[in-house]
């Protein structure tokens, strides 16, 4: 393919001809880091950040950890500086990174990145994010994947040619960032209000009826489903897993699906088919305590993992009921034995209050907006979360430049 003028190739793509690549120990010091002796208690203590994998990952900058070292800790720890980056080099989470914002050190997990007066360590953190499942695959597939800090210097970075362009990428990412921090915030916060909100509207008052959950639905358990019937997708009826609670799009209604079955198919195979409004949840497995309810948004067929609960609707306000298994444990009711499962007839005997119908449909209203407003302002951060994606791919490889070329 043609490159466009003003692009070189390199080995790690198509970048500016004024930018560079060069490996990662040509302008940083590479430093692996130690855990103090767990068996001398006085190493630990409340005073000095001791940064682990599990630390890293959820915000650029790294304000606690898990772990703290004492002053005698730290002092037997190798230091690291403010602005190092912290890479996770071993086991399963190898990719996770972040950026020091005062003195710390890490376990041995981790190599911490020393760059060159000429970086910008928050431009380095970006790129490193940016393509750390490219770098996650120098680990191979071995049971314990590592990156020794040797093979981690011979990494290739592209960068701008001066440190004013760096910083300016590493800018408009850090903004991109604050903003998905607020949003973050103020989801947790209003997720916070409606769960108090709802625990407030759904505590039992002296005027609700004492019912058994099997006097306002019925429970039943999916079917089993052939592996040859699997993974159609231009069908009538959706065959859900478990699995498919956690696809996009289904956080309250089950609409998506990654199988999808004809009406004959259906019969076929003998499958029961519940009614949409049905209320779906795991029923064997660990996935029991996840504790999951979804509402099926059309009719549907479910695997014999999972069970539904049909409400009689003459008589109760389906979202009320939806909400008020929310407020519930059912992973309380499941046996102990080695794969744990529910049972619907021990569901059917749960003794719930419910009130009567209209009072159930004006509390269902308030917390249904709640639902409302938390799925727009989800929706709007995943929005966010894709345009710096975008943002990243653009900026890091210089098909977008914030600052002209040769003009510093």
């Amino acid at each position: 393919m043609e490159l466009k003028a003003g692009y070189k190739q390199t080995e790690v793509g198509v970048i500016p001809s004024d930018w560079f690549a060069k490996k990662i120990s040509s302008f940083a010091e590479i430093c692996t880091g130690n855990t103090p002796p767990t068996n001398d208690l006085n190493n630990y203590g409340h005073d000095y950040l001791f940064v682990t994998p599990a630390d890293l990952g959820t915000e650029k900058t790294i304000r606690n950890t898990q772990k703290k070292l004492s002053s005698k800790g730290f002092n037997i720890s190798r230091k690291y500086p403010k602005n190092t980056i912290l890479f996770t080099c071993i086991g399963s989470t190898i990719g996770k990174c972040g950026i020091s914002d005062k003195e710390l050190t890490s376990n041995q997990q981790i190599n911490a990145i020393f760059p060159n007066d000429f970086f910008d360590s928050d431009y380095l953190y970006y790129f490193l994010n940016l393509f750390s499942d490219r770098i996650k695959k120098m680990a191979g597939e071995t049971a314990v994947p590592i990156i020794n800090k040797t093979d981690f210097g011979e990494i290739s970075i592209t960068f701008p040619p001066t440190k004013t362009e760096q910083t300016a990428i590493a800018t408009a990412l850090n903004d991109a960032d604050q903003l998905i921090t607020q949003l973050e915030q103020l989801i947790a916060k209003k997720r916070n209000i409606k769960q108090g909100v709802m625990q407030a509207l759904l505590k039992p008052k002296a005027d609700w009826d004492t019912k058994k959950l099997g006097w306002i639905g019925s429970f039943k358990g999916g079917n089993g489903f052939p592996t040859k019937a699997q993974g159609e997708k231009n069908q009538q009826v959706p065959f859900y897993k478990v699995s498919d609670m956690n696809l996009l799009g289904n956080e309250i209604f089950m609409t998506n699906s990654n199988n999808w079955i004809s009406e004959k198919i259906v019969n076929d195979i003998g499958a029961h088919c519940f009614p949409s409004n049905t209320i779906v949840f795991a029923k064997i497995g660990a996935a029991i305590f996840l504790e999951r309810k979804k509402i099926l948004s059309m009719v549907s067929c479910i695997d014999n993992n999972m069970m539904g609960f049909v409400v009689d609707i003459h008589t109760n306000d389906l979202r009320f009921i939806y909400f008020l298994f929310h407020s519930m444990k059912i992973s309380l009711y499941a046996n102990t034995t080695a794969l744990p499962s529910i049972n619907g007839k021990d569901l059917s005997d749960i003794d719930v209050k419910v009130p009567k119908k209209p009072e159930q449909t004006q509390i269902a209203q308030i917390l249904t907006n709640m639902d409302t407003e938390l799925q727009a302002l989800e929706q709007k951060l995943a929005k966010y979360r894709m345009l710096k994606q975008g943002m990243m791919q653009t900026l890091l490889t210089g098909k977008t430049r914030l600052v002209k070329p040769n003009s510093n």
